[in-house]
């Protein structure tokens, strides 16, 4: 497991992998990993007289880790560290799940830490990439990476429920948010300058419109109070 070293104390990456994979068993994320190249594979017949290269690009950040590397000489922890972590002055190192024992990290997934710096990367957003008065993000990036993708489902319609990473939901409000496999949550409504955090230890996987019903039941309460 790598760290991303933050606030006013930068610290070195430590923790070994196997203390971090008992709260994300590696055999879920193998599985996971296994079913997400399925889908690809498939994906890119079905497109094969289409833009492939196109939708690699968006539908493969786990193959991209690689191509990162090379072209910037550093893992990805330790870029995120300098270029983000470190700019939003987050209060604790942040941890990010390998692939496997002395591996890379999982592009796609798992990254650990609290409810203030997630936050964080919430207010960020909120402030278009601008933190404390310097652009740690680029205000087109951002933009781009809420706003939908124009990914096909299984029966090939266009969704607009998924940006880079963001999923996004126009419901008392235009939010986007991440969510994890354990029920947490960083969701963000612009327009009302609400940031969510919710770390969760358990998620429903009932879901309406392709959301979780717990984000509708999260946004009714917070709405009700602001």
């Amino acid at each position: 497991h790598h760290r991303c070293a933050g606030g006013t104390r930068p610290r070195a990456f430590a923790r070994d992998f196997e203390a971090v994979e008992r709260k994300s068993p590696e055999t879920y994320q193998e599985t996971m990993l296994v079913e997400r190249v399925k889908a690809i594979v498939r994906e890119h017949i079905r497109l094969a007289q289409g833009d492939i290269e196109k939708q690699i690009c968006k539908a493969t950040p786990t193959f991209g880790k690689r191509q990162f590397k090379k072209a910037t000489g550093t893992s990805l922890s330790d870029y995120t560290s300098e270029k983000l972590w470190k700019p939003l002055q987050a209060d604790m190192p942040a941890e990010w799940s390998l692939d496997g024992k002395g591996g890379m990290e999982k592009a796609y997934c798992c990254i650990y830490s609290n409810a203030r710096d997630f936050a964080r990367i919430g207010k960020l957003y909120l402030s278009k990439g601008s933190w404390n008065g310097s652009q740690i993000v680029s205000e087109e990036y951002v933009n781009s990476s809420v706003s939908p993708t124009g990914i096909k489902d299984g029966t090939g319609d266009c969704k607009d429920c998924y940006g880079y990473g963001w999923w996004l939901l126009n419901y008392k409000g235009s939010w986007f948010y991440a969510r994890g496999i354990n029920g947490q949550y960083l969701m963000v409504c612009p327009e009302k300058k609400l940031i969510v955090v919710r770390p969760g230890h358990k998620r429903r996987f009932t879901e309406k419109d392709r959301h979780p019903l717990e984000v509708y039941t999260f946004i009714d309460g917070v709405t009700e109070v602001f």
